[in-house]
């Protein structure tokens, strides 16, 4: 029950629940008799927590409450409650709008640690309410959207009003404005975000309505700009350096299709395995995903984030090889499955043996002699990948089975073959890397030749790391 100080219940309090291994619970609103109700919560999964709020109050909370089966009671008393409210100001001294401002209880807000966030309106002002009167807070305004880089620091008490300046040498130079519409209708859309990444850095961004602007950022830095809508397919601005000033951007969004393929072999054998890209009409890649036999055996693949028109659809055999493209348009939904062709892979299998030692002349071609002697030994726990270019085909790791070793396969792309003397690597140039705890790493080409075998030997590291 969330009652006031008095004893008399509030009605449209939000009540909020917070449980361990369990999706959010949705919020509640109390009514009349200022009462909520969670059920089917999970008291082995551990302790529970709540928040109440109310207009006019501060916010309460109850942390790790330990519950037991059937009902538990909580009560809640809400005490009255104060705010913060003041305006942002830009270094010119006009209203700093769509701009963060943050709360919390001490200078580690500047760090992100905050207990409230709000955005700037067009004037430059904001709120923050639920405050216990008298309380002293962090307040900070931010001018980099990705990065925190704080402005404009002030201690306040709850109850007061603050005016906030960006000061000029943090306030930086770069902003984005512009339109988004919807590509098939022209019509602008209701309700999208825009979100700048500084580096590949993220950022939060706020929701817009038709139009859209946002400032202070970076122009030394590389700058990436993302485009969504609820129902669309995101779009982006590749990363590079703007020049300080105003870059408009009109994007259209396409609808988001859900699409059926059905990939199969020229023979019209279901493919066992293949990795599908979209690009968009800018040649983005909007959507990838892969579809091995455990999928469908059918080769049926159901993808969502189709773009609703003109777009490139790449498949290519799941663990490298020639690739397919294919010009389609879904400004229509298509009538039935999409049916693409894989081109056929030849695999080579290829057998790893991996030893340790701590003589750096030890050769493979003297690996009985040294076996012997005691000056190698197979290593246990090895991880053996297989690349081609900058991206993993396959993980193994090797471990003791019976009197020899084995390949536990990990599969990061490709078919898993559960436990084998060897891998399947397709008919492409590849790169072996092999390592151990303790051992030097040893990366060497490998070449597709058919039943194969590679013997490694690791050098034990001068620190043991």
């Amino acid at each position: 029950m969330v009652q006031n100080s008095e004893g008399k219940p509030i009605a449209g309090a939000l009540v909020r629940l917070f449980a361990d291994g369990a999706d959010d619970f949705p919020d509640q609103t109390t009514p009349e008799d200022g009462t909520s109700r969670f059920a089917g919560i999970d008291v082995e999964a551990g302790p529970v927590s709540l928040l109440a709020r109310a207009e006019g109050y501060a916010e309460f909370w109850i942390e790790e409450s330990v519950l037991h089966p059937g009902d538990n009671v909580m009560q809640v008393v809400l005490e009255p409650g104060a705010e913060v409210h003041g305006c942002v100001l830009a270094p010119d001294g006009t209203p700093a709008k769509q701009t963060p401002v943050c709360i919390g209880p001490d200078a580690s807000v500047a760090s992100g640690r905050w207990e409230q966030m709000e955005w700037t309106d067009d004037a430059g002002q904001f709120r923050f309410s639920y405050l216990r009167p008298g309380t002293t807070h962090v307040i900070l305004a931010v001018d980099s959207r990705s990065h925190w880089i704080a402005s404009g620091v002030r201690e306040v008490k709850a109850g007061s009003e603050v005016t906030l300046q960006l000061d000029a040498v943090a306030y930086r130079q770069v902003a984005f404005l512009g339109t988004v519409k919807d590509a098939l209708s022209g019509l602008p859309l209701p309700e999208f975000s825009v979100c700048v990444f500084v580096e590949n850095t993220g950022g939060v961004s706020p929701f817009f309505h038709g139009t859209y602007e946002l400032a202070g950022y970076p122009a030394n830095r590389r700058l990436r700009v993302v485009f969504d809508a609820p129902g669309h397919v995101e779009r982006s601005v590749a990363a590079r350096i703007y020049e300080p000033g105003d870059h408009r951007f009109d994007m259209l969004l396409f609808e988001s299709r859900e699409v059926t393929f059905r990939l199969i072999t020229p023979d019209r054998q279901p493919a066992t395995g293949a990795e599908l890209r979209c690009l968009d009409c800018d040649g983005t890649d909007v959507c990838c995903t892969a579809v091995t036999g455990n999928v469908d055996h059918e080769g049926l693949l159901q993808v969502t984030g189709i773009p609703a028109g003109p777009c490139t659809i790449e498949v290519r055999p799941y663990c490298g090889g020639p690739e397919r493209r294919y010009s389609l348009d879904f400004s229509a939904p298509p009538a039935g499955v999409v049916e693409l062709q894989v081109e056929p892979v030849t695999w080579y299998q290829r057998s790893v043996s991996v030893y340790g030692t701590a003589d750096p002349t030890a050769t493979v071609e003297r690996l009985p002699e040294h076996i012997a002697a005691g000056s190698v030994w197979p290593i246990e726990g090895a991880s053996v990948e297989v690349w081609e270019d900058q991206e993993r085909v396959f993980w193994h790791a090797i471990e003791r089975e019976g009197d020899g070793y084995v390949w536990k396969t990990s599969s990061a792309r490709g078919p898993a073959a559960g436990p084998t003397v060897g891998v399947r690597i397709p008919a492409i140039p590849l790169r072996l890397v092999v390592e151990s705890s303790g051992y030097q790493k040893v990366e060497l080409p490998i070449q597709p030749e058919q039943d194969a075998r590679t013997t490694v030997i690791l050098v034990q590291s001068p620190d043991g790391e």
